[in-house]
Formats: structure tokens, sequence, C-alpha cells
């Protein structure tokens, strides 16, 4: 009984082992050691008159409910010609104020197929990044921001840094949490304790056995020899 009992335990501790150790290994390969990752989402070229690809955060596959306890949704874009792109979130009718008047493009994206609605209108406005009204704002070939979801309706935006008409860019989504690299290291410390523990129990159980099989029968005291 009490090798049954050691055997079954160790196998358990080894799959436990074998479990934490996968999934701490796939956490440590997509997020690495500062808990993000990130991914390309499409491509949008804008129309040749637009000055800017607008889309609401709750309109990107169904909308963003993180917290900032779990971690950080990051929105970005990636310049495929190398021209400076300007990303930025903001209240909905700040940006609908800014753009007044002139053309761009309203993105939503639905089971990863964006679809693209225009908005008419002529001229460009002034370059973004003067503006007060922004949230959170980046610049650059590769610029990206944070949102935490706790900043209520927001409007994600994506121009030419200029504000030219005419944008290309490489929509790039991500996440970023403080809780995965140590959850990672948890599990694999875990999984390592575990493979310890199952291994030790086995011997333990495989050493039960043989201490308690048969034994072999001795010749009797006083017995003749055997011829």
């Amino acid at each position: 009984m009490k090798r049954a009992l050691l055997l079954a335990f160790g196998a358990v501790a080894l799959v436990v082992s074998l479990a934490a150790g996968v999934a701490g290994g796939v956490l440590w390969a997509i997020f690495g050691t500062d808990g993000s990752y990130e991914a390309g989402a499409g491509t949008l070229t804008s129309r040749p008159e637009s000055v800017a690809l607008v889309s609401d955060v709750l309109g990107i596959d169904g909308g963003v409910t993180i917290g900032s306890e779990a971690g950080r949704l990051s929105l970005g874009a990636r310049s495929p010609n190398g021209r400076p792109l300007f990303v930025g979130l903001a209240p909905s009718d700040r940006v609908d104020a800014y753009l007044a008047g002139h053309p761009y493009d309203v993105t939503t994206r639905s089971d990863g197929v964006w679809r693209t609605v225009p908005v008419p209108g002529t001229g460009r406005p002034e370059p973004p990044a003067g503006q007060s009204f922004w949230i959170a704002q980046a610049e650059g070939p590769a610029p990206s921001v944070r949102y935490d979801g706790n900043n209520g309706q927001l409007t994600l935006v994506v121009m030419q840094a200029d504000a030219s008409p005419g944008v290309v860019a490489e929509i790039r989504l991500g996440f970023a949490s403080r809780l995965l690299f140590p959850l990672t290291v948890t599990l694999l410390i875990g999984g390592g304790l575990f493979l310890i523990i199952g291994v030790v129990l086995l011997l333990l159980g495989i050493r039960a056995g043989r201490a308690g099989g048969p034994r072999h029968a001795g010749t009797a005291v006083g017995s003749p020899p055997i011829a």
C-alpha cells in the first residue's frame, strides 16, 4: 500500500512539473523578461487626400476592457516607408473637433478584418503633436502608446507627423503586464520543485517495493546436507 501511494504521488508530481514547466516556458517565449508582446494587425492605407486614420478603441476587435491591475494594451503603428508617424489617444469629441472639415478615414477592426468609412473634407489640420488634448501620444517611425482601459471612451488617431495626406501604417497591437514575469518565474521554479519531489517519491516507491519483496528460504538448522 505504501509503495503504491509513493508511486502514485510521484507520478502526479511529475505531471504537475511538466505542466508548470511547459506553461512557464511558453510565457517566457512569448512575453520575455519584460512581460510584453506586440504583433502586427495589418497595414492600412488611407485615401490619397485623407490626413488621418481614426479608430474608436472600443471598435478594435470588440473593445478593450483591460484594467491597469492586469496589464495594458499597447496601440501603435509602424511606417513601411520610414516617414515619421504620429499616434495619439484622445477623447472622441476632441478628435472630432480637431479633424472637423478635413478628410480622414474611420476604421474598425472585427475578427481580424479592417473596414474603412471615408469622411469627406478639404485641407489639413495643424500638426498633431502640437495639440494639448492628447491623453497619450508618440511620434517616430514606429510610435506606440499604452492604454489601460480606465480613461473612458478614447479614439486612436494615426497621422503623418506633419499632418500631410496619404497615411500608410502597419497597425501594431500589444500587451504588457508586470505580473507576467513573476508568474513565469514562479511556474518554472515550481515545476523544478515538483520534478525533484516526483523523482524522490518514485525512487522511494521503487525502494519500498524491493524491501518488501519475497525472501528466499535458507537451509534449516540440523537439516542433512543436500547430496
